[in-house]
Protein backbone atom coordinates (compact mmCIF):
# COMPACT_ATOMS: atom_id res chain seq x y z
CA UNK A 1 0.00 0.00 0.00
CA UNK A 2 0.98 3.39 -0.83
CA UNK A 3 2.29 5.63 1.99
CA UNK A 4 0.00 9.07 2.40
CA UNK A 5 1.73 12.05 3.72
CA UNK A 6 -0.43 11.16 7.16
CA UNK A 7 1.80 8.33 7.46
CA UNK A 8 5.47 10.20 7.26
CA UNK A 9 6.90 13.12 8.34
CA UNK A 10 6.58 15.96 5.90
CA UNK A 11 10.18 16.53 5.89
CA UNK A 12 12.35 13.73 4.57
CA UNK A 13 15.93 12.73 4.54
CA UNK A 14 17.86 11.63 1.30
CA UNK A 15 17.33 7.89 2.22
CA UNK A 16 13.52 8.31 3.47
CA UNK A 17 12.76 10.43 0.18
CA UNK A 18 14.68 7.26 -2.40
CA UNK A 19 12.92 4.60 -0.27
CA UNK A 20 9.24 7.02 -0.40
CA UNK A 21 10.26 7.19 -4.69
CA UNK A 22 12.13 3.21 -4.67
CA UNK A 23 14.57 4.89 -6.19
CA UNK A 24 18.68 4.27 -4.97
CA UNK A 25 19.63 7.56 -2.98
CA UNK A 26 21.87 8.16 -5.29
CA UNK A 27 19.12 9.03 -8.33
CA UNK A 28 18.26 11.24 -5.41
CA UNK A 29 21.33 13.38 -5.91
CA UNK A 30 21.04 13.57 -9.31
CA UNK A 31 18.06 15.02 -9.37
CA UNK A 32 19.19 17.46 -6.81
CA UNK A 33 22.75 18.19 -9.08
CA UNK A 34 20.23 18.34 -12.05
CA UNK A 35 17.44 21.03 -10.16
CA UNK A 36 14.63 18.25 -10.76
CA UNK A 37 14.13 17.97 -6.71
CA UNK A 38 13.03 21.38 -4.23
CA UNK A 39 15.39 20.59 -1.01
CA UNK A 40 17.31 22.45 1.63
CA UNK A 41 20.36 21.90 3.54
CA UNK A 42 20.29 21.24 7.67
CA UNK A 43 23.55 20.61 9.21
CA UNK A 44 25.24 19.80 5.95
CA UNK A 45 22.47 17.26 4.85
CA UNK A 46 19.47 17.42 2.46
CA UNK A 47 16.08 17.45 3.53
CA UNK A 48 12.85 17.65 1.54
CA UNK A 49 8.94 18.59 1.63
CA UNK A 50 6.89 16.12 0.78
CA UNK A 51 4.35 18.04 0.02
CA UNK A 52 6.97 19.90 -2.76
CA UNK A 53 7.97 16.32 -3.52
CA UNK A 54 4.59 15.04 -4.41
CA UNK A 55 3.44 16.86 -7.41
CA UNK A 56 6.40 15.92 -9.27
CA UNK A 57 6.30 12.50 -8.10
CA UNK A 58 2.06 12.15 -9.41
CA UNK A 59 2.97 14.28 -12.58
CA UNK A 60 5.99 11.53 -13.63
CA UNK A 61 3.42 9.01 -12.61
CA UNK A 62 0.92 10.36 -14.88
CA UNK A 63 3.24 11.60 -18.04
CA UNK A 64 5.75 8.80 -18.57
CA UNK A 65 7.59 10.43 -21.04
CA UNK A 66 8.50 13.27 -18.74
CA UNK A 67 11.05 10.84 -16.31
CA UNK A 68 14.29 11.39 -16.42
CA UNK A 69 16.17 8.47 -17.78
CA UNK A 70 17.04 6.78 -15.24
CA UNK A 71 14.16 7.29 -13.32
CA UNK A 72 10.99 5.74 -13.29
CA UNK A 73 8.60 6.78 -10.16
CA UNK A 74 6.97 2.77 -9.47
CA UNK A 75 2.99 2.75 -8.24
CA UNK A 76 3.48 -0.44 -7.11
CA UNK A 77 2.37 -1.09 -3.43
CA UNK A 78 5.80 -2.46 -0.96
CA UNK A 79 4.40 -5.93 -1.28
CA UNK A 80 4.92 -6.13 -4.47
CA UNK A 81 8.68 -7.65 -5.67
CA UNK A 82 11.06 -5.92 -6.94
CA UNK A 83 12.18 -6.15 -10.48
CA UNK A 84 15.35 -8.36 -11.59
CA UNK A 85 17.41 -6.38 -12.91
CA UNK A 86 17.77 -2.22 -13.63
CA UNK A 87 16.44 -0.41 -16.41
CA UNK A 88 18.63 1.99 -18.23
CA UNK A 89 18.06 4.36 -21.04
CA UNK A 90 19.67 3.08 -24.72
CA UNK A 91 23.24 4.53 -25.47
Amino acid sequence: MRRSLSDISPILTVRELSNYLRVHPSTVYRLLKTGQLSAFKVGGEWRFNVEAIDPWRIEREKNPGMQDAGLTVSSRSSDESRPSSRHRAPV
